[in-house]
């Protein structure tokens, strides 16, 4: 028993410090690799885009029924914002996104006489309203003046600010009748709603000067354009406006000074309108209107400098819904020549990089309404699908291309009506 004991401990013994009778080295633990470094991937973008169709549940005329949608750039995991379904009005435009992705600025009307209209927002991210500012008629009739907002309303910068006009509009349709309550300045800390009266030498304006915010400035001013109301020679029922002169506008002291009107271009091109402002590399982009043929072209207000500078010139296309982004420009071309192209403002879509038109769709006819991502790597745009006589749209596509990879991608396909609202940043 003694020798058996002797020997377990022996056992023990080596296995503790080793068979061997040499000095044993300490042993240095090899370094501990460095987890992979987790690559960080851009922002998730989506689109928000509107659908109007025939819902059986809609409590609206025929059935009617508005929905907003967000859906991801892989056409995939779409989500439903706003629906006008079960609430009491219409759901109208849907005019853009704040800067910071949280609100989207829309109109809200009746859909029977008209007698109810609003401009209000709605959050994106619950689908919460927020009136602005509304017009309810349903009560004490539509015979007298109605107020409504004209045109589109134009974010601030920081998205803290909503400018906005609005007009009355008289009982009998007559242009000389119409006239203005100016511009609206609303703020969403506040939920405040300023009146900015023109100054024009010093003088306020008159109610028939007729100012609608197209653009914010970075340095805290507005770019406003004067449109007036005028009537058909063949109807004087028929009212149009167009918008004929251009203003910046100190928003403390509301003076206006002008720095466009539709008269410098006639050496170039018959201009009724300007249309579609952007704020692009210390300028201000915009497209001019005019007759048929003449309608088309791109140009920008240089601010510094305070000269126009054409930056469209194809003689072949009517360049027109620019938007920007950081070095780009893209636009839609609509063939110069023919009734066809002139009655549906849609062509291809082209981007300006540097000095470089390259165009990034091969329709012809079709594309129309493009939208840079907020950094600029991707274009969306609609997709008019016409019938064979070109007599009417039969349905719409929401594309996506890729500036990088050229490649192209459909999101959505629809037989309802689509608007192309913007994009979305998630976090």
């Amino acid at each position: 028993m003694k020798k058996l004991i002797t020997g377990l401990w022996t056992i023990l013994f080596l296995v503790l410090v080793g068979c061997s009778p040499q000095v044993v080295e300490p042993v240095t633990p090899e370094p501990e690799e460095e987890p992979p470094a987790v690559q960080e991937t851009g922002p998730e973008y989506r689109i928000i885009y509107l659908e109007i169709g025939i819902d059986a549940q809609s409590t609206h005329f025929e059935h009617r029924v508005a929905n907003i949608y967000s859906i991801g750039t892989e056409g995939s995991d779409r989500e439903l914002i706003f629906s006008d379904i079960d609430y009491p009005w219409n759901l109208g435009r849907v005019y853009s996104v704040s800067p910071d992705g949280r609100w989207l600025v829309c109109s809200f009307f009746e859909g029977g006489r008209g007698a109810y209209r609003s401009l209000s927002l709605i959050d994106t991210k619950t689908g919460d309203l927020e009136q602005i500012v509304e017009f309810d008629y349903t009560r004490e009739g539509i015979e007298g003046e109605q107020k409504q907002v004209y045109g589109q309303p134009v974010w601030s910068p920081d998205g803290s600010m909503l400018a906005y006009e609005v007009i009355n509009i008289p009982p009998e349709p007559r242009a000389e009748s119409y006239n203005t309550d100016w511009i609206q300045v609303y703020n969403l800390n506040s939920k405040e709603v300023k009146q900015v009266i023109p100054r024009i030498g010093g003088m306020c304006a008159t109610k028939l000067t007729f100012m609608q915010p197209v653009l914010f400035l970075p340095d805290g001013q507005l770019a406003v354009v004067y449109h007036g109301f005028y009537s058909s020679a063949q109807d004087e029922t028929d009212i149009y406006s167009i918008n004929e002169e251009v203003y910046l506008m100190d928003l403390e002291s509301a003076d206006i000074t002008q720095i466009m009107d539709v008269d410098y271009f006639d050496q170039v091109e018959k201009v009724q309108s300007f249309s579609n402002f952007r704020l692009w590399e210390n300028s201000i982009v915009f497209e001019i209107l005019g007759d048929f043929e003449e309608d088309g072209d791109i140009y920008r207000y240089i601010l510094q400098e305070q000269s126009i500078e054409q930056v469209t010139s194809d003689s072949q296309l009517r360049e027109q819904q620019p938007d920007v982004a950081e070095g780009k420009l893209c636009y839609v071309g609509v063939p110069r020549y023919g009734t066809l192209a002139y009655s549906m403002p849609s062509g291809d879509i082209y981007v300006l990089e540097g000095q470089q038109h390259k165009k990034i769709t091969e329709f012809d006819l079709g594309a129309a309404k493009p939208i840079f991502s907020p950094h600029g790597e991707q274009v969306a745009y609609l997709k008019y699908n016409y019938d064979s006589n070109y007599e009417f749209v039969e349905n719409t596509d929401i594309q996506i291309h890729n500036l990088q990879s050229r490649q192209t991608a459909s999101l959505v396909s629809s037989e309802q009506i689509i608007d192309l609202v913007g994009w979305l940043v998630e976090d």
